[in-house]
């Protein structure tokens, strides 16, 4: 019988939320960023090409918050296990559309290799302003709940083999 004052341990898992360009993804990510913290786990933002620059995750409504910044060839999995301090328990990922297709592999690695919850938000596809623009790697129903699966695992937080 487990202890009712112990919390119980669940798996980690790659969610990718999106929607249309001027929806709301931005302030999502700095409400899930504020809310993850308050409850205190320690987690890190990241962003790609925000449209205020380098290393800042920016809302339309004026809120703005330091991120790391993701560059082209960067190894996720190697910068968020390299970070000095306490373990991070989750990563949240602004403009997910522009990753490179190693990078959702990278980031699916971290939930199943290495127990780390995974948000990712990004641009739909089926949006005419950013499918021109999106990286490959995330496959996303017009008439989903705003999840998608990454088409390079077998779901949501596992990869095949």
């Amino acid at each position: 019988m487990s202890d009712p004052g112990r919390r119980q341990r669940t798996v980690a898992q790659l969610h990718y939320r999106h929607a249309a360009m001027n929806s709301g993804k931005s302030t999502m990510v700095l409400q899930y960023r504020h809310t993850y913290a308050a409850c205190g786990r320690n987690g890190l933002l990241m962003t790609r090409l925000d449209r205020a620059g380098t290393g800042v995750v920016s809302s339309r409504i004026g809120l703005v918050a330091d991120a790391l910044e993701i560059g082209a060839t960067t190894d996720l999995t190697e910068l968020v296990l390299s970070r000095p301090g306490p373990r991070v328990d989750h990563v949240i990922v602004d403009e997910a559309q522009f990753l490179a297709p190693e990078q959702v592999d990278q980031l699916a690695a971290l939930v199943d290799d290495h127990d780390i919850d995974v948000f990712t938000f990004g641009c739909s596809r089926t949006s005419a302003a950013c499918s021109s623009r999106a990286r490959p790697g995330w496959s996303c129903s017009p008439t989903s709940s705003r999840r998608c699966r990454c088409t390079r695992c077998a779901g949501a937080g596992s990869r095949p083999g």
